[in-house]
């Protein structure tokens, strides 16, 4: 099949094909790995008279299906692990959503005609890289139906767009920031009313807080609605497991009173201008988690950090893991 897919994209095949191992370590592999053959490069779709460049097509294994994600335990289902996949890569093409539609939708009626392809719902999935004005490369997955695919577009433009803007305010400030500016807080909030604090707490949680100089009012800008850095730091520490942070701009609030945010800012040695994080989490993920905060902050001055994100049912993106480096 990927052949005959590869012959009908004018793509070259190749002499040999070698089976490559992609290393997988979330458990979705039950080998660690997923097996990969680079099968033809090159060639071209032709969509409305354009003729749009193939990067390669691959045939893969599909991964187990997460049935579950737990706090120490993911569930999967190994039902659909191992059933081959084609994997078709095309090249960037610089065009509107409704454009980026219109391509899949003609690579949908292509695999069609060969007659070996399933229907309905996750049978073709769409993964979209995007990238806004030379911007980090994103790869959005699981974009599961062809009218979400404008949707998911717009959003990931604007999202990349408004970070750039938060990127050019934070040039302007000089931000600094160290493993120095983080400091431990548990005994600040032993008496504090917010209950989800106290919910830590009798967890035997640690409180931490993170001083950022000069960031007041960055945590909450917010260049177009719902777009803001405090937003995308929350999704990245739900990715240790932590429910999410409080910042300096949405304090008080939450059951953290204006005496509670006097203390932090005390210890903290504070002025006006500084911001900071609130987070809390065992000590396994805490330092995990905090580690990546500073890092976000740090790559928030040049832009839209390269990640991979996951497609939602309401047309937005969030954060699913780093992009992967050579060394996978």
């Amino acid at each position: 099949i990927s052949l005959l897919i590869s012959s009908m994209l004018e793509s070259k095949i190749f002499g040999e094909i070698h089976v490559m191992r992609k290393t997988v370590i979330d458990g979705s592999n039950t080998s660690g790995f997923q097996r990969t053959m680079l099968v033809s490069q090159g060639g071209n779709l032709e969509v409305n008279g354009k003729k749009i460049g193939v990067q390669a097509v691959c045939l893969e294994e599909d991964a187990a299906k997460l049935l579950k994600d737990e706090e120490y335990e993911r569930t999967y289902s190994l039902d659909r692990l191992g059933v081959p996949l084609v994997e078709i890569a095309l090249e960037p093409v610089s065009t509107e959503p409704s454009g980026v539609k219109e391509i899949a939708l003609t690579l949908g009626r292509l695999l069609r005609t060969t007659r070996k392809v399933k229907r309905g719902i996750g049978s073709i999935r769409q993964d979209v890289n995007i990238s806004v004005m030379n911007s980090g490369v994103v790869e959005v997955k699981g974009v599961q139906e062809l009218d979400q695919l404008e949707t998911i577009i717009g959003y990931e433009a604007k999202r990349q767009h408004g970070l750039i803007l938060i990127a050019e305010k934070l040039q302007k400030l000089s931000i600094t920031i160290s493993n120095d500016d983080v400091f431990d807080v548990t005994e600040i909030f032993e008496a504090c009313d917010s209950k989800i604090i106290q919910k830590a707490l009798e967890s035997k949680a640690k409180i931490k807080a993170i001083r950022v100089r000069n960031f007041s009012g960055m945590f909450g800008f917010s260049p177009y609605p719902h777009i803001r850095l405090g937003k995308e730091i929350g999704q990245i520490v739900r990715f240790f497991g932590i429910g999410g942070v409080f910042h300096s701009d949405e304090l008080p609030g939450y059951g953290i009173n204006e005496s509670d945010v006097g203390k932090v800012r005390k210890h903290l040695d504070l002025a006006d201008k500084d911001g900071f994080l609130i987070i809390a989490g065992e000590d396994s993920k805490i330092d995990y988690a905090v580690n990546s905060i500073i890092k976000r902050i740090q790559d928030a001055a040049n832009g839209v950090p390269a990640e991979t994100r996951a497609a939602t049912q309401d047309g937005e993106t969030v954060f699913l893991r780093p992009r992967p480096g050579a060394s996978r």
